[in-house]
């Protein structure tokens, strides 16, 4: 009878062992999860900004039978472009010329053999006054009728102040990112807890009308915020 007794106890002892070490790993779970009970969330912020610099290549050819009529041309063109920069209201400090490519071009005709030259150049104008060149970027054609052979006119338009700008975008980034975590929070029948964590995207800047390059002078500016915030 003591045997059974003791035998007995011995299970009940086992048993409520086992049930508490059960209790313990059970609450140990549910702490766990609850611990890490948190929702992603991304806060987006744009803004539109106006480019600060513009850099304008203009580039032309000359057609000559000498080189001196070639290096005549050259000269003429130049004057031409700068005189056209000048009367835009642009700097002349804003002028740089670009190298001189010089092609001999030899033709056979009737067993003889004739040469003539053909040369490219550019000139690249880089300055702040961005309405200045918005607008006369129109009128290259005045160029054509002075007698320059425009075979390239390009104009990219840079933003370089995002330092400026970066700390309110990154602002607004966040609060977004935590409105959006409080509606889950909302949605989901809890609450918003702390932030877990949060890193910053890079900033991107791209053309406001979604074209290639940069040829628009406006810009949209955009940062993404990736925050995790615990919920309760």
């Amino acid at each position: 009878m003591s045997m059974r007794k003791s035998n007995f106890f011995g299970y009940f002892a086992i048993g409520i062992g086992v049930a508490l070490s059960g209790a313990f790993i059970a609450y140990g779970i549910l702490n766990f999860h609850s611990f890490n009970r948190y929702v992603g969330v991304k806060g987006l912020a744009e803004q539109t900004v106006k480019a600060n610099k513009a850099i304008w290549n203009i580039s032309y050819s000359v057609n000559a039978n000498t080189l001196k009529e070639v290096y005549q041309k050259i000269e003429h063109d130049q004057l031409v472009i700068k005189n056209f920069i000048t009367a835009a209201g642009l700097s002349i400090d804003s002028l740089q010329y670009g190298s001189i490519s010089l092609n001999q071009n030899t033709h056979n005709k009737d067993q003889v053999n004739t040469s003539n030259y053909s040369a490219y150049s550019s000139m690249t104008i880089i300055t702040d006054q961005v309405d200045v060149i918005v607008k006369f970027v129109q009128k290259t054609s005045d160029l054509v009728a002075k007698g320059v052979v425009i075979s390239n006119s390009n104009v990219s338009y840079k933003y370089t102040l995002l330092n400026e700008i970066k700390p309110t975008m990154l602002e607004e980034a966040t609060e977004n990112a935590k409105t959006a975590a409080l509606q889950f929070a909302k949605n989901a029948q809890t609450q918003l807890g702390s932030i877990r964590q949060a890193t910053q995207g890079a900033f991107t800047i791209a053309n406001q009308d979604a074209s290639y390059g940069d040829g628009d002078p406006y810009k949209l500016v955009r940062v993404v915020v990736n925050a995790e915030y615990f919920l309760d």
